[in-house]
């Protein structure tokens, strides 16, 4: 399985990738969304996407409407990791096929890997 975390802070997107590694996932890394959209589209077929909702360069919104209005990746599993759950609109990441929300201080790595495991091998039910 291939999975993408996009996060901006290196150390905790290094230390999710590594526990993903250490599962026998192969892991692309992205710290920003326009990087996210090249990688997405040039580097898969991904079995998941694990992001980030804040980060500098742009809007998870957007970037989930360009992923999810490209037929070749429309179908991604997308899991969003946060550490402001209240500043999230949950029914609009639903529309936007968004399976789960995690908030980052209630969860380890180990955690991130059950969660991307379970919405990779189940039918895809938004949040």
């Amino acid at each position: 399985m291939k999975i993408l975390i996009i996060e901006d802070e290196k150390a905790m997107s290094d230390l999710v990738a590594i526990k993903f590694k250490v599962e026998g996932f192969e892991v692309e890394q992205a710290f920003n969304f326009a990087e996210a959209k090249s990688k997405v589209v040039q580097n898969g077929p991904f079995s998941a996407i694990l992001t980030d909702y804040l980060l500098p360069d742009g809007d998870l919104v957007d970037f989930l409407k360009g992923v999810r209005a490209n037929p070749q990746i429309a179908g991604i599993p997308i899991v969003v990791m946060t550490n402001y759950i209240e500043d999230i609109n949950v029914d609009q990441l639903k529309q936007l096929g968004v399976l789960d929300i995690l908030v980052k201080y209630q969860v380890v790595p180990a955690q991130m890997v059950e969660k991307i495991k379970s919405v990779v091998s189940t039918p895809a039910t938004p949040v």
